[in-house]
């Protein structure tokens, strides 16, 4: 969930209309924020604009012992009925994985290089010379007798695999 979409009306309290659609149709999420601003001392039915900070960033992303609305929609996605994940997919971004940045591959497959490129690179390169459908030996390392045995076993094997790497996400 992003954070900086989830709230509606800056100038309404956060169970009041801030939250948007969230505040009046999720009862859990509703009775959980309820719940940390009791133990957290947050006074809901100030405006949310007027809340400090701290305070805001808390409610959305959590902290201090509460997982944060963001966290708690993202739960409800998991494990909500595709009608209403479609609905909940407005408020969400895309956020490239830490580990591979976007790569779509674990750290143990980016480790693999040949001439100094990882797989997902070779991928890229292959997309920029797709209309030439020229195999990636050719395409990528020019002539193949550059390569070891191994090297070109690893090309082969790859640009077998590349075609979930070139799809959008």
């Amino acid at each position: 969930m992003d954070a900086s979409k989830l709230i509606a009306d800056e100038s309404k309290p956060l169970l009041e209309g801030a939250l948007g659609p969230f505040a009046g149709s999720a009862a859990y999420v509703q009775q959980k924020v309820q719940a940390a601003a009791k133990t957290l001392r947050i006074k809901l039915s100030t405006p949310f604009e007027k809340l400090p900070r701290r305070t805001q960033a808390l409610l959305l992303s959590g902290g201090d012992g509460f997982e944060g609305i963001a966290s708690l929609l993202q739960d409800t996605f998991e494990r909500a009925p595709d009608s209403y994940r479609e609905w909940l997919l407005e408020y969400m971004s895309p956020v490239s994985c830490s580990v591979c940045h976007g790569k779509r591959l674990r750290a143990s497959s980016l480790s693999v290089r040949v001439k100094n490129l990882s797989i997902a690179d070779l991928a890229r390169a292959r997309r920029r010379q797709n209309g030439l459908h020229v195999t990636m030996g050719q395409s990528f390392m020019g002539e193949q007798h550059i390569l070891s045995r191994d090297q070109r076993l690893i090309v082969e094997q790859a640009a077998e695999g590349f075609d979930f790497l070139l799809r959008p996400m």
